[in-house]
């Protein structure tokens, strides 16, 4: 059938006849899974720079992070200065500045509705009168102005030869309470040192005066507080002692009468 010149292949003449083509598969599905190999490699490599990449970025830029409650960022470029009215060798100029309302910590205790601190990881604090919803909380930055105005009336009364006002117990916690912010920011930010800069023609040379540092939005913050206002009268009022505590959440700084709206539904 196949003619006389046809010889029979043995089984290995076979297998070396279909070798090539065999061998053709085995080489493409080598390079095939090279190439499969080399592409996860390259997504891997990319993948891991990228991750670099935001890390470095964001480590370099640290305005790019915003705090989860107000929605702060280091966005505010300030001069490092160490003598404003906060710091005035006019006592009453000095002590007008510390009491504006810039510096009031009473303007940072909020009202926070429970869904907002819970999905926030923020413990359930005090009802607000006014909505069983919402919490009562005071800032951060209350308590360290509260701290920072009760031992400045401290070292004052002890320069004016007056007895202290506050027990040392108190200004040893505000001492601590300030140390503990301190090391929780970490702030640092580098200070020249040296008879440099704004300090080449003074004897006693500050660190960093004149430099610039970003900061956070303060009046954004009291901005924030004002919108979340828990409406409580100032924490050390001095007239009126007698006060009732429920009375002390009927100082809304837009002139709000939430207690109204209580009432009515009740």
């Amino acid at each position: 059938m196949f003619g006389k010149h046809y010889v029979s292949l043995s089984q290995d003449e076979d297998a070396a006849e279909k070798g090539p083509f065999q061998h053709t598969i085995r080489q493409t599905s080598w390079q095939t899974g090279a190439v499969l190999l080399l592409s996860l490699s390259l997504l891997t490599s990319l993948a891991l720079n990228v991750h670099s990449y935001i890390r470095l970025h964001h480590v370099s830029r640290p305005d790019r992070f915003e705090t989860k409650f107000a929605g702060l960022s280091y966005d505010v470029p300030k001069t490092i200065e160490y003598h404003s009215r906060f710091n005035n060798p006019n006592r009453t100029e000095e002590d007008a500045a510390w009491n504006s309302e810039l510096v009031d910590q009473t303007t940072l205790v909020v009202a926070l509705d429970d869904s907002f601190t819970e999905s926030r990881g923020v413990l359930h604090s005090m009802r607000w009168p006014w909505d069983s919803k919402k919490g009562v909380y005071t800032l951060n930055s209350a308590h360290e102005l509260h701290c920072l105005h009760l031992l400045r009336t401290t070292v004052n009364q002890a320069y004016d030869g007056e007895s202290p006002k506050w027990p040392r117990k108190h200004s040893a916690h505000c001492l601590e309470y300030i140390l503990q912010s301190i090391m929780c920011n970490a702030d640092d930010t580098p200070l020249y040192q040296g008879l440099l800069h704004r300090n080449r023609h003074v004897d006693h040379p500050l660190g960093g005066l004149g430099d610039t540092r970003q900061c956070r939005d303060w009046t954004k913050l009291q901005t924030w507080a004002k919108e979340h206002s828990a409406c409580y009268d100032p924490l050390h009022r001095e007239n009126d002692t007698d006060l009732p505590e429920i009375e002390r959440y009927k100082f809304c700084p837009d002139g709000s009468k939430p207690w109204e709206k209580q009432l009515s539904s009740g």
